[in-house]
């Protein structure tokens, strides 16, 4: 039986690296197909369609940092850090983690939480 995104549009726990994700179309909109990875980051907004379109709206400007000489995209940051975060993450021994004993003990219940 499919999933639609509308009837659970939520797949992943708050506490655990994203596994699967919608699959979204060219515009940014759901296509009820489930991919089992990871979406690399990007200035997306999962909308759905709208029902009626009466006017076309403005577009949505996510980048206001950016200038005619400088494009500021974030995106390939986030990913870096995102791969930075799962290195650490999958370190197993808490001495690895270069942090105080106190951070330690912290962190031990997030980082082990499967």
């Amino acid at each position: 039986m499919s999933q639609s995104f509308f009837d659970a549009p939520i797949l992943n726990s708050p506490y655990r690296v994203p596994e699967r994700n919608w699959e979204l179309d060219k515009d940014g909109r759901p296509t009820d197909r489930i991919i089992e990875r990871r979406r690399k980051s990007d200035l997306i907004s999962a909308m759905p369609g709208a029902k009626a379109k009466v006017g076309k709206q403005a577009s949505l400007t996510f980048d206001d940092l950016s200038t005619e000489d400088v494009d500021y995209n974030p995106t390939p940051y986030i990913n870096e850090l995102r791969d930075a975060v799962d290195t650490w993450r999958n370190l197993p021994n808490p001495a690895q983690w270069r942090v105080s004993p106190v951070t330690q003990r912290l962190l031990r219940p997030c980082c082990t939480y499967r």
